[in-house]
């Protein structure tokens, strides 16, 4: 004359950030490149208001070029994260390399019209 008692099934809850670490990565991730990309657009506007002085101009358009280089880039450093198909991964991962690299370019771009702008100076003194 037992009678069995019914386990009460565990509820899972997530946290606000999201359900398990790997989504919580992935969310800081996206919130940094989120950061990155505010960050882009006041670059854009100050280079957009320097007209008049044209290399400060070049080297901030370059230096927001890169900034949204990079935004992308964590962003699918995010998707790598919170991505669970490999092909999907694979992908996001070229996309990173091939971001990462295009900012970097863009950076060696403004580097060398900083330098032009010293010699530049220099000639006209």
């Amino acid at each position: 004359m037992t009678k069995k008692l019914k386990k009460k099934k565990r509820l899972t809850r997530g946290t606000w950030l999201g359900k398990d670490r790997r989504e919580i990565i992935a969310g800081l991730f996206a919130f940094t490149g989120l950061l990155f990309f505010i960050i882009t657009l006041i670059l854009w506007g100050i280079s957009e208001l320097s007209d008049e002085n044209f290399i400060f101009s070049e080297m901030l358009g370059s230096f927001s070029a890169a900034s949204l280089c990079l935004c992308f880039g964590i962003i699918f450093i995010a998707l790598i994260i919170g991505a669970g198909n490999w092909f999907a991964k694979i992908i996001c991962l070229l996309i990173t390399v091939l971001m990462m690299i295009t900012s970097y370019s863009f950076i060696e771009t403004s580097i060398n019209l900083y330098k032009d702008k010293t010699v530049f100076k220099k000639q006209t003194v």
